[in-house]
């Protein structure tokens, strides 16, 4: 009897490790959605960059998903600009996707490398979780990153001039550090 009373404490102790891992992880994330189609706001785009007022700012993630639901919930309605978000999903990136704003979640650097060299130049804000460091000659422009156990960004400001595009001085100034343009 002793032995099941153990066995069960543990299994519940387990468990609930388990889940509170599982919630953490998931409030990582939903923060880091919210942030994705916040970004938008504060960054300028060249003017044939975007289309019509009416057309949809690509927000793409490709690679692994790791928002589920959390982020179509976080930009539903939302707009950046007079443009309506559209939310893209795509297991490997081309050269003509049509994003605006693209999220590279990748297991391996060269997965990641590949993503920022197919759209090297292009006016995309590339988002990364990588240590921020330059890959194979291409750069991110913002990068996630965790700092007392919160969600933070480093910007790059080198790599968005190459890419055509503008961070306004307030998200600048929210950011933990910023690589200068040069």
């Amino acid at each position: 009897m002793r032995r099941t009373v153990r066995l069960l404490t543990a299994l519940i102790v387990f468990t609930c490790g388990a889940a509170s891992m599982a919630a953490e992880i998931s409030l990582e994330y939903a923060v880091k959605a919210n942030f994705l189609y916040k970004f938008g706001a504060y960054i300028t785009w060249p003017d044939n960059a975007t289309g019509a007022p009416e057309d949809a700012m690509k927000l793409c993630i490709v690679g692994a998903d790791p928002f589920g639901a959390a982020l179509d919930e976080a930009a539903k309605g939302e707009k950046i600009g007079t443009h309506p978000i559209a939310i893209v999903r795509l297991a490997t990136l081309a050269p003509d996707s049509g994003c605006h704003i693209l999220f590279i979640q990748g297991a391996k650097r060269d997965e990641i490398a590949a993503a920022l060299k197919a759209v090297a130049g292009k006016p995309i804000l590339t988002i990364t979780e990588t240590p921020g460091e330059t890959i194979d000659g291409n750069t991110d422009i913002i990068n996630f990153v965790l700092k007392d156990n919160r969600v933070r960004f480093v910007i790059d400001e080198h790599a968005a001039a190459a890419s055509a595009i503008e961070i306004s001085s307030k998200l600048l100034n929210l950011a933990v550090a910023v690589r200068p343009r040069s």
